[in-house]
């Protein structure tokens, strides 16, 4: 495929923050650089920094109410209101870049079905409209406020599933798309064979956002998620 070139425009709540680069093995590590390792030229562009929490009027029996935030509200009212670029390919003269957008909010998540969880770190949502997928991490989560190691991870994480890979191509220990649950306080900033394969051999339409089909956007992985050769 080659090298591959991306725009991430990350957007964060007022008193919350991005994630910092980490020392590894007297190595720096960033998002850019765990996807420079796979061929994607990624470059993340920290752009509106104090956009207010989402408050709604307290209900006397939802007292908690404004600590969550919905897919809805996530994608529009903070994506439609703050995301400067469509998410998905733009063409400049010879050269294509691709557009993804990601939040730090001030909450914890609201699932659709109403479920409350403090324990979500991230999520990554496709649109009932079509396949465009920003993606959130909730500062709330004491994981992500409290470690920034973690905060790291779990942002090339979701990057991860906008790039249509799933939970089920990690290695099962430590790998970027491993489960929070699963790598737990052990875990690297590295993708394996089956991610690497992914991202770096796959067709286009699988793999970027706002351009792959919609059906393809499960976790039924309709199109192979076949090795490199």
């Amino acid at each position: 495929m080659g090298a591959s070139f991306v725009v991430v425009e990350y957007d964060k709540m007022a008193g919350t923050a991005f994630p910092l680069p980490e020392t590894v093995g007297g190595s720096t590590v960033t998002v850019s650089s765990i996807y420079d390792k796979v061929g994607i030229k990624l470059t993340v562009i920290e752009d509106d920094t104090s956009i207010p929490r989402l408050l709604d009027p307290v209900s006397p029996s939802d007292p908690y109410e404004n600590d969550f935030i919905t897919p809805p509200e996530i994608d529009n009212v903070l994506m439609a209101g703050h995301r400067r670029f469509p998410i998905g390919p733009v063409t400049v003269g010879r050269h294509t870049r691709y557009h993804v957008y990601g939040i730090v909010v001030d909450h914890y998540f609201q699932k659709s079905d109403g479920t409350k969880t403090t324990t979500m770190m991230g999520v990554t949502l496709t649109s009932p409209a079509g396949n465009q997928r920003p993606f959130a991490i909730f500062y709330r989560n004491a994981n992500i406020s409290g470690s920034n190691a973690k905060f790291l991870r779990t942002t090339a994480h979701e990057i991860g599933h906008v790039f249509n890979l799933h939970h089920e191509d990690g290695d099962g220990r430590k790998s970027i798309m491993n489960t929070s649950e699963t790598v737990g306080n052990r875990f690297d900033y590295r993708f394996v064979r089956c991610e690497k394969s992914h991202l770096k051999c796959h067709p286009k339409v699988y793999v970027w956002p706002e351009v792959m089909p919609k059906s393809s956007v499960d976790s039924l992985h309709p199109h192979s998620h076949t090795r490199c050769r």
